[in-house]
């Protein structure tokens, strides 16, 4: 990460559904609080959809944790089910940054109001959802009401090393099944960094970097076409298997 100018942050990760999931949530936070120089998160991950995962578990720990510690970000994952309920907005309450998934929030019309424009990101992982059978093909996915009606949204691998796939991936998937423009790829980019667990400062660093780079590779472009471009970043086994592209 140093050679490359990467800036590399982690969350600290729980899992949800486990009996002791509230004490882990209490070493977790404090972990991360006092580990600040490289932890910029609390993950909450795992199975919501039964009576030990649900959001609502978890407020009166939250509401204790809150009272203890300041500055600890919350991405939780919420509505990675096929069917109606209102997680993503329990998870709302439980003071989440980020929501991970976020499949069913095109269930609940209250909520998708609520994320309108407003300063919540949901984290979508196409290819994860497919892999999973949430949804059974690509015209089921909300992803593009969402990004269209104005809720900030961005793509994420989920877990790249067990779908065998990169954010150039999902990327592809989003613009090859939902027809998506410049801008909105742009767009994407740019909520990445604007919802990024880092400090005022390094953000607008990096908002800036983005729009230099961006500005470049157009001009490359513009003058010189794509054929022009260098070597395509390797793509992974769904790309190759799903869309039919690799030898």
């Amino acid at each position: 990460a140093i050679d490359t100018g990467v800036m590399v942050r982690f969350q600290g990760a729980i899992l949800r559904f486990r009996p002791n999931a509230e004490d882990s949530l209490r070493t977790m936070y404090k972990f991360v609080h006092d580990n600040s120089d490289l932890f910029v998160g609390v993950n909450m991950v795992g199975r919501e959809d039964n009576d030990k995962g649900y959001p609502a578990r978890f407020l009166s720990t939250m509401r204790e944790l809150r009272r203890q510690y300041s500055g600890v970000n919350l991405s939780i994952h919420a509505g990675e089910v096929d069917e109606p309920n209102f997680h993503v907005r329990d998870t709302l309450l439980l003071g989440a940054d980020r929501i991970g998934h976020g499949l069913n929030l095109i269930t609940d019309d209250d909520t998708m109001l609520l994320l309108r424009h407003g300063p919540y990101l949901v984290e979508t992982n196409l290819i994860s959802n497919l892999l999973l059978d949430y949804v059974s093909d690509y015209s089921q996915h909300p992803f593009p009401e969402y990004l269209r009606t104005g809720i900030p949204v961005a793509l994420s691998t989920d877990d790249r090393g067990m779908w065998d796939s990169t954010l150039t991936d999902e990327f592809f998937v989003a613009v090859t099944e939902f027809n998506l423009s410049w801008e909105e790829v742009k767009h994407l980019s740019r909520n990445s960094l604007a919802y990024a667990f880092v400090s005022a400062e390094t953000r607008q660093e990096l908002m800036e970097n983005y729009e230099l780079r961006i500005r470049r590779f157009e001009r490359q472009i513009a003058r010189s076409g794509i054929d022009r471009l260098g070597p395509m970043p390797e793509t992974r086994h769904f790309i190759c298997a799903h869309y039919e592209l690799c030898n």
